[in-house]
């Protein structure tokens, strides 16, 4: 079984435009682990090809006023396959998360996957 971690605690960071809401690690967090079988899968279809399939994706988003995901994109592959980053931040666009305080959030998150080999490594 593939594992999908998600790493590091989502912060806001400062944009040129205007994205100056904010929402606490929580409130970021919690729908993205609601979402974590939708994006895991994403992986596990593409290890039916690739069974050593694994890296890290970050994909940054912004969050509009209504909690809406306005903008979805890959910021870094690791995996080596752009199918994976686009399936990702598909289903990132997907996610529905409270309402910002103060107006747009601007969110990179790192999502970090590995292959069902590195699950069964000797001690």
């Amino acid at each position: 079984m593939a594992v999908f971690v998600l790493l590091g605690c989502a912060s806001p960071r400062p944009a040129p435009e205007p994205t100056r809401g904010r929402l606490s690690n929580e409130q970021l967090l919690a729908p993205i682990i609601d979402s974590r079988d939708r994006i895991r899968a994403c992986h596990e279809r593409l290890l039916q090809e690739n069974p050593s399939l694994r890296g890290m994706v970050t994909v940054q988003f912004v969050i509009g006023r209504e909690g809406r995901v306005e903008d979805s994109r890959v910021l870094q592959d690791a995996s080596g396959d752009r199918r994976l980053g686009a399936c990702v931040a598909g289903e990132v666009a997907s996610i529905r998360f409270p309402e910002p305080e103060g107006g747009p959030v601007k969110v990179e998150f790192p999502f970090h996957f590995s292959a069902p080999e590195d699950d069964q490594a000797e001690p």
